[in-house]
């Protein structure tokens, strides 16, 4: 992470360095990023709105874990319904995913390692752990 920090909290311009190499720039308010920010992935940056820390933009959210959701349109993410890629935490990626009412629904998908290799499954969503 890097910004300026008050009393051990970021607070400020800042930016945050995810293993993965996603970041997040934006304004941090008593440690969280708030307000109108940006967000890179894979050299694609999405430009946004944080609020507690959570990530919204056109074609992109983040949730409570860090995961990124990305939409191929800005169509998707409105209608809620579409084909998603989801970063998962240490590089790993799920591709063309099948996104309805704010859920991964079961169905086929590509997984991606840190080291690009790529398995074909099934994938069944059981809901986000807490």
């Amino acid at each position: 992470m890097e910004g300026v920090f008050k009393a051990g909290v970021p607070e400020g311009e800042g930016i945050i360095l995810f293993p993965n190499g996603v970041e997040h720039v934006g304004i941090f308010k008593k440690g969280i990023l708030e307000g109108a920010g940006q967000i890179t992935i894979m050299g694609i940056c999405y430009k946004g709105k944080f609020k507690k820390g959570i990530f919204e933009g056109d074609n992109v959210f983040t949730n409570e874990s860090n995961q990124h959701f990305v939409f191929d349109s800005k169509n998707e993410r409105l209608l809620k319904i579409g084909i998603v890629k989801i970063y998962l935490n240490m590089g790993y990626k799920l591709i063309g995913c099948k996104w309805e009412k704010d859920k991964i629904m079961n169905g086929n998908c590509i997984f991606e390692d840190d080291l690009n290799c790529q398995w074909e499954g099934r994938i069944k969503y059981t809901g986000v752990r807490d």
